[in-house]
Order: C-alpha cells, then structure tokens, then sequence
C-alpha cells in the first residue's frame, strides 16, 4: 500500500453517476488531504437532469471515506463545459499553490497521482514547465527517459501550479504577443499543418473569439513559452469516449483504446536541458497534418481587418457569423 499524497485533487462532474462512482474509486486509493468537487448546474431544457446533478454531488459528498476536507463548488444554474471549468480552477487555485485537475471521465491508475506529485514538486521553481499529464497518446515511443517534455501535452488529467494556471486568464484575454508565440511554435515544431492549426488556435485566441478553454489554454503555453512534462505510459483510462452523453467525442475514438500502464520503478529525474521533443510532438498530432492553410488564412484575413478595420471587421463576422 503506497501512502497517501500530500497534493489536493479536484474534479469537474455533472449528471454521470458512473463516471462519479469510478472516479471516487480511484481517488480512494490515494487519499487526498483535500477533495474539490466542481459541478455544473443543470440546463433547464433537460427533464429530469437537475435530479442526476444533485444525486452525483450527494454521491461524492457521502462516500469519502478517508480524512479529507472538502471543498463544494457547485453552480446553481448551468455554465457549460468552459466556464464551469475555468471559473472551478479558479476557486481551486485561491486556495492551492498546485494540484491535480481531473474529468470525471478519465480514471487514472495509481502511479498517475504519485507521478503528478512528484513532478509538481521537482519542477515547482522552474516557470518554463507550466504543467504535468498522465495522457501520453503514443505510449510506445521510447526516448530512454522516464517523460517526456512537449509543446502540446494533454489536459483531461493533468496538474500545474497557480502560477502557470494565471496565463490562462491573459490568453484568454488576448493580452499576449502574437510573433513571440508564433516564434515558439515554429521553433516547437516543423510541420507547416500543425503550424497552420496552432496558428490559426492563437489568432483566434488574441481576437478574444476562443471559447473552448483547453485551447485557450495551449494558446497560454505558446505565449510563454511553456513546455508540459508527460509521463512515458499512458495512466489513464478514458470510459466518455462514444457514450451519448459525451461533452465532444460522441463517436468511437483510437484514444479509448490506448494501452494503459503504471511505474514499476522509482522515477529517475532528468537532468539534461528541457527541450521539447519535436519527434514526439509531431507523431502526435498527426491529426493536424493535412493542410490548414485555408483555415490559417481565413484566420489570418479576419485578424488583418480585427486589427486595420474594426468596424467592417464587426459587419463581416455578423454577417458571416
């Protein structure tokens, strides 16, 4: 039995309750000093949906079992996926320096959380690493270390510290430089199709048009700069994928049949320069390799006039939604 962690973990959960009871089941095992439970309110277009609500908080409430304080953040009414989201970080982040972010849909093997702490704590000086994941789609790329550094890490189960989580608000915002970010894409990666989907991703995030908050946040990490730590086995088993219920990935996905898999060693920390790795972060977006340039281009158009011509800017997006 490993002992307990010393990091606080929170979750974002709604109306499943058998993504809830599976993702307690995990966090059981390693006994957080300390449990936020985000949850949505219900839409008032869903019958019955506001009883699924209250039946996974009062769940959750009821069956931790463990020495924990616990931390409801519950809305009252619905804010959707992004907002309940950023808003439930944000109260998490008011109280912690670090913690580890959790959708109800991943459940993460044991190693993930001693994984997420360990890093959290090695890397907590250093401002260039903004966050830590447990999802490594190629878990069979090899480059003889325990992790891996990368531009474009996952973020369905996944830590960072306070710091890093403020970038967020500033992309959001637009409040960056856009030829810094470009810069460190391109340095990041060589492969004009992901350039050309991350590109048009920053664009849209300086025009304050970006309303999906992982990609806000990928654009935060561009713009400073930031590099993610992910873990050499994929620790997380994704039960949303293909379910009608599903927030985005309502089909089937290769990702639900992802080889999951755990330490069996003590980490070894590295010591060599944080570099991404290009190799890895290329064969992973393979997704973004057929061209985007059309897309680009049309988010390039848009920022010329956004920024020359404001008012015809303002009647094109109207009339062209």
């Amino acid at each position: 039995m490993k002992n307990p962690i010393n990091t606080a973990v929170a979750i974002v959960v709604f109306n499943r309750i058998d993504c809830a009871v599976k993702i307690l089941e995990s966090i059981k095992k390693v006994m957080p000093p300390r449990l936020y439970i985000i949850s949505d309110g219900a839409r008032e277009s869903v019958p019955n949906e506001k009883e699924k609500v209250l039946e996974v908080r009062k769940y959750l409430e009821n069956n931790i079992t463990w020495n924990c304080t616990i931390i409801k953040i519950y809305a009252d009414s619905n804010l959707g996926c992004t907002k309940r989201s950023v808003t439930g970080y944000d109260e998490v982040f008011k109280i912690e320096e670090s913690a580890i972010l959790l959708e109800d849909d991943i459940i993460p093997v044991d190693g993930f959380y001693y994984f997420c702490e360990k890093m959290l704590e090695h890397y907590k000086d250093n401002d260039r690493i903004m966050m830590i994941t447990g999802e490594n789609r190629i878990p069979s790329y090899e480059n003889n270390y325990d992790y891996f550094y990368s531009a474009f890490p996952m973020k369905q189960a996944w830590a960072t510290w306070k710091n890093a989580w403020n970038h967020w608000h500033k992309a959001a915002m637009g409040d960056f430089d856009l030829k810094t970010a470009n810069n460190w894409l391109k340095e990041c990666v060589n492969n004009k199709g992901v350039q050309y989907y991350y590109g048009s991703k920053l664009i849209r995030c300086k025009m304050q048009l970006y309303d999906v908050w992982d990609g806000v946040w990928d654009c935060a990490m561009l713009a400073n700069k930031g590099i993610g730590i992910v873990s050499k086995y994929h620790m997380v088993n994704n039960i949303g994928i293909g379910r009608a219920d599903a927030t985005y990935m309502k089909n089937d996905a290769e990702l639900a049949h992802l080889p999951v898999g755990d330490y069996e060693h003590e980490i070894t920390f590295r010591t060599d320069n944080i570099v991404c790795d290009k190799s890895y972060d290329l064969e992973q977006s393979t997704h973004m390799l057929t061209d985007k340039y059309t897309y680009f281009l049309r988010s390039k158009t848009a920022y010329f006039f956004y920024c020359h011509f404001p008012r015809l800017y303002k009647f094109l997006s109207r009339l062209f939604n």
